[in-house]
């Protein structure tokens, strides 16, 4: 099934305005409890991340210093989406783990072929 062009950019314009509309509602407590959030899952993934994908965790890193900074500041929308971008970048660490996890083992599997 072919997805017509302009359901298609419809649908950008319906999700995006939806968007806006729940940035705007972002408060205090909403940032708090997502930049918490990204660096609980930050510290968890660190170790493992530190030789698999050292430049992404990098810049995570730098996304949750910015989404601190952006709270002291108490500039609530800003910081929670440096925590968004911070959530990202685990999602892409992650996968990247996956991934090399994945090519050891065929590489294994096909050694002992």
């Amino acid at each position: 099934m072919k997805i017509k062009p302009i359901f298609a950019l419809s649908f950008l314009i319906i999700f995006m305005s939806g968007n806006l509309f729940a940035a705007v509602k972002k408060n205090k407590q909403d940032a708090e409890s997502k930049v918490k959030v990204a660096e609980i899952q930050y510290d968890q993934i660190k170790k493992e991340a530190h030789d698999m994908a050292p430049k992404e965790l990098l810049s995570a890193e730098q996304a949750l210093k910015n989404a601190k900074k952006e709270l002291k500041e108490e500039e609530w929308l800003y910081a929670y989406q440096e925590a968004d971008k911070v959530m990202a970048y685990l999602t892409l660490i992650r996968a990247i783990i996956e991934y090399k996890n994945a090519l050891k083992e065929y590489e294994n599997f096909k050694n002992s072929q």
